[in-house]
């Protein structure tokens, strides 16, 4: 128990044995630095599409962008996944984000008058779709941008987390990262506040000079991300190599469990979903998911007017979900 090993207040603060120090602040700084990413592109793909496409445009553009985009990468990280190793995986995966985000400032975006299709602006009803095929930059950086909420946190960190943390560790770990990963979208609220006073009214395009330093930023914190995953499954191999030595367990990586036991086979795409909707669990698991980002989403749209109030609605729409899905599990 936790209890035994610490004092009152450290294991009620920071119940984090000393050895595991290492492992836990990698893991929280890799946390930290993909919600400062995610929170600084999605404060800027925002203010892109609606200043140029009005808001209306951004529920478009999660239905048919977002999701097909979502689709399509699905599809891909399956089929890479059983082709490539998971370090390889994880670089293949996170790379070509800030590829495409240090191509959109130093290419995309300052050329964008000469890449703009020519086509006359429509007003009033579906005038907004014009819009998104005149400025295809911006829709193109609001698509990497959502893709790259998903697949940041889920993926890249929580797949990693789950890996390499043993369950003990959880216990403890988990709770800590959630309140750490608070501090991310206040440094990327000061980042876009900073970038907000860099804009130059008197210059040909007044926001280049705003979207070179949110760049800047991206590019740190997405060298910052590898550079950590890298130490961080150095730590592991060195600690599940210490481990062998001495006959210990080790942690409970997958290539610890995979030298002790049979490899799993992995199962193509129409595999997994057949396991999915038959996992009684893992099904109201996709359901509760699916209807939290449906519940976002449906009330996205909706300006400063309403925002409390959507907040409260969206909380408890996901709370009747919560409770429904309890039951069915239970039931």
């Amino acid at each position: 128990m936790v209890k035994s090993r610490f004092g009152k207040i450290r294991a009620t603060v920071f119940p984090i044995e000393n050895k595991e120090c290492r492992k836990f602040f990698m893991m929280s700084g890799m946390m930290f630095f993909i919600i400062y990413v995610y929170t600084v592109v999605r404060d800027t793909k925002d203010t892109l599409i609606v200043s140029s496409c009005g808001a209306e445009a951004i529920t478009f553009l999660k239905v048919y962008g977002v999701l097909p985009a979502s689709a399509l990468f699905m599809v891909a990280y399956a089929k890479a996944s059983n082709a490539l190793s998971k370090k390889t995986l994880f670089y293949a995966t996170s790379a070509p984000f800030f590829i495409f985000y240090a191509v959109f400032c130093t290419l995309i975006y300052p050329n964008r008058n000469l890449l703009m299709p020519n086509i006359p602006a429509q007003a009033g009803g579906l005038g907004f779709m014009i819009s998104l095929v005149k400025n295809w930059d911006y829709s193109l950086f609001y698509v990497v941008s959502e893709l790259f909420g998903s697949v940041g946190v889920s993926v890249l960190f929580w797949q990693l987390a789950n890996e390499i943390i043993k369950v003990d560790e959880a216990k403890r770990f988990y709770p800590l990262f959630g309140q750490l990963a608070n501090i991310a979208p206040i440094a990327a609220g000061q980042t876009v506040v900073l970038s907000s006073h860099m804009t130059d009214p008197m210059s040909k395009d007044p926001f280049l000079k705003s979207i070179q330093l949110i760049t800047v930023f991206i590019m740190i914190s997405g060298a910052a991300i590898m550079a950590l995953y890298k130490g961080i499954t150095t730590l592991v191999d060195q600690e599940n190599a210490a481990a062998s030595a001495k006959g210990g367990e080790g942690t409970a990586s997958a290539s610890a469990v995979a030298s002790k036991k049979k490899r799993k086979p992995k199962m193509s795409l129409g595999e997994s979903f057949k396991f999915l909707l038959t996992n009684r669990y893992l099904a109201c698991m996709a359901i509760l998911v699916v209807s939290y980002g449906l519940a976002i989403n449906f009330t996205e749209v909706r300006k400063e007017g309403g925002r409390e109030g959507r907040k409260g609605w969206t909380r408890l729409v996901v709370v009747v979900i919560y409770r429904k899905e309890t039951f069915l599990l239970t039931h």
